[in-house]
């Protein structure tokens, strides 16, 4: 998204509206329509650095790819038809991209690479196999509205790596370090769900949630360089 902003504008806002649009045009306005957006709208002005965000915080993207999300919000927000907007920091194997963090972390630690675990990066994950139950039940009940959604309590991203490698057993050269002078990147995207989380209690901790989606996780991508892993 940094290196090509306008293919990032394209994809992450242009597209929304584009689609809203048809849908107005072809009558269809009553369809659901749900935006996954991304905490990292949020930015790093809280004076508490560990303090969970709530929707109604003031946002402040600090890149390009949570800009043209907090765009496309507005997009979501402003459809004739029920939406949904969705703040959330998910996680899962892509069977089709080698992109994902989790299938960074699996093929790294199998290949014995070394990782630098962040452990002042602090946020709720929630697996895409957990939040496509809630996105079903956001639909079967026409909840509308702005959401934070992840799981009910955090880890920076040292504890989460570590977590995925014990979970295939495999032990990690994983050292400890902090994230410095990173202008992109949120420091805390800790979200408070107790807005979603009054009207449903989905909520699990992280843990429980990447132990059950360590068990049914789909195939890595397909390469052949994976084949011994």
């Amino acid at each position: 998204c940094e290196q090509n902003p306008i293919l990032a504008l394209n994809l992450n806002t242009n597209f929304l509206s584009g689609l809203t649009y048809l849908l107005d045009k072809l009558s269809l306005s009553n369809c659901h329509l749900i935006q996954i957006s991304t905490p990292a709208v949020y930015g790093n002005h809280l004076k508490v650095n560990n303090r969970a965000w709530l929707e109604s915080d003031i946002t402040k993207p600090l890149s390009v790819y949570a800009s043209t999300k907090l765009a496309a919000e507005l997009i979501t927000l402003s459809y004739r038809g029920p939406s949904t907007v969705i703040r959330s920091d998910l996680y899962g194997i892509n069977s089709l991209s080698e992109k994902s963090l989790m299938w960074w972390i699996i093929n790294n630690a199998h290949q014995g690479k070394r990782m630098e675990g962040w452990e002042n990066i602090l946020f709720n994950p929630i697996s895409t196999a957990h939040l496509s139950k809630i996105v079903r039940f956001i639909i079967e009940n026409e909840i509308t509205g702005l959401y934070n959604i992840g799981c009910v309590n955090e880890c920076n991203k040292y504890d989460f790596v570590a977590a995925v490698c014990e979970a295939i057993g495999v032990l990690p050269d994983l050292e400890r370090t902090e994230l410095v002078d990173d202008s992109l990147r949120p420091y805390n995207t800790i979200t408070d769900c107790s807005k979603f989380f009054s009207i449903k209690d989905l909520g699990l901790t992280w843990q429980k949630d990447l132990e059950r989606y360590m068990e049914v996780m789909p195939s890595f991508p397909h390469n052949p360089s994976n084949d011994s892993i």
